[in-house]
């Protein structure tokens, strides 16, 4: 959507920084390498992507009927692997909440 867009747009800024700037500047200046770190957006904080797909958009025959899943067994795969992860998460939580108490 529009936010995210503009969001994206403000980070991708951020990390050139002035250099777009320097390029207008000068065309032949050069871009030291840095890779862009991950961009998160408010509105998925909590959803679960899994190989290529959100699994809330996934699971929703009403608005995505019949969406063709491209390798299955990955998306199933992945979906295990984020589980044990939550599991994992989940519990250290719990141990974090009884050592304070």
């Amino acid at each position: 959507n529009l936010e995210m867009r503009k969001h994206l747009v403000e980070m991708i800024r951020q990390h050139l920084g002035d250099f777009p700037k320097r390029l207008w500047q000068n065309t032949t200046a050069k871009y030291e390498y840095c890779p862009i770190p991950g961009v998160a957006y408010k509105r998925l904080e909590k959803e679960l992507f899994c190989h290529n797909y959100y699994l809330a958009n996934l699971c929703d025959e009403l608005r995505f009927p019949n969406w063709p899943i491209s390798e299955p067994a990955e998306v199933f795969r992945a979906c295990l692997e984020e589980w044990k992860k939550q599991m994992t998460r989940d519990e250290e939580k719990e141990e974090d909440a009884q050592e304070e108490a």
